[in-house]
């Protein structure tokens, strides 16, 4: 019996079961910055998000690897700036998003939203609309947004209707 190869990155434990492998290649595929046959070790779970090995992980068909998440999200950091009139991210004190607005009368005017899509899939530009709505409503504004991802977003859930002008 083979035993089970365990693979320690700062946020995500990754096992893998070789006597389970059925060579689906899902992993490689799916993330070969982590998961790469050429290299020794073949797993490195440094080299992405957690969620996103997560993710890769449950789609092994016969669970050969598994894992145990350490951290969830990366050690992000959140700021609203009302100098540049919009609300950034950062990873490692560099800004990996941003969601700009304008101020006109009692209106917040969301105008773009972006995100590096190294960071994709993480939620991060729903959280960036979010930081804009807590400062909308501590500050009595209405939203109106320009920028089509946060007006999907703010449209689509009924907890910002107060906010929506």
């Amino acid at each position: 019996m083979d035993e089970i190869k365990k693979y320690v990155g700062k946020d995500i434990i990754v096992y893998f079961d070789k006597s389970k492998c059925v060579h689906s290649t899902n992993c490689v595929k799916g993330l070969s910055s982590v998961f790469d046959v050429k290299k020794k070790p073949w797993v490195n779970p440094d080299n992405d998000f957690s969620i996103r090995i997560a993710k890769i992980i449950d789609r092994c068909p016969n669970h050969a690897l598994t894992y145990e998440i350490i951290n969830k999200e990366p050690s992000l950091k959140y700021l609203l700036s009302e100098e540049n009139l919009e609300s950034e991210v950062f990873h490692n004190n560099i800004m990996i998003g941003k969601c700009e607005f304008n101020k006109r009368n009692n209106d917040l005017i969301i105008i773009h939203t972006e995100v590096n899509p190294k960071y994709g899939g993480l939620g991060i530009a729903k959280k960036l609309v979010n930081e804009v709505v807590s400062y909308a409503r501590k500050n009595n504004y209405k939203i109106v947004s320009l920028c089509s991802y946060a007006k999907t977003m703010l449209n689509s859930d009924e907890q910002f209707k107060d906010v929506l002008r």
